[in-house]
């Protein structure tokens, strides 16, 4: 995303509750914007605070597989998976 663009998003995870950290790095630069735990969802909007990767970490500490649905919309390149 390009410093100050707006994406809107959704996420829910099926098979349990996650942890989660939203983060944005590129050129240098890497913060942490903010953290859950045990979060069945959350919904909002991430603004890029410089240009960069804009994403969330997920962290599954039950003893089952979850599945993660998200739904993103707005001023974003491209939508990336990295396991």
């Amino acid at each position: 995303m390009e410093e100050g663009a707006v994406a809107t998003f959704a996420w829910t995870s099926v098979g349990g509750p996650l942890n989660f950290d939203t983060h944005c790095d590129g050129n240098g630069n890497s913060i942490s914007d903010e953290k859950g735990r045990g979060l069945p969802k959350d919904e909002g909007e991430r603004e890029a605070d410089f240009t960069g990767n804009q994403g969330w970490f997920f962290h599954n500490r039950n003893d089952n597989d979850v599945t993660v649905v998200l739904r993103v919309r707005g001023d974003y390149v491209e939508l990336n998976k990295v396991f």
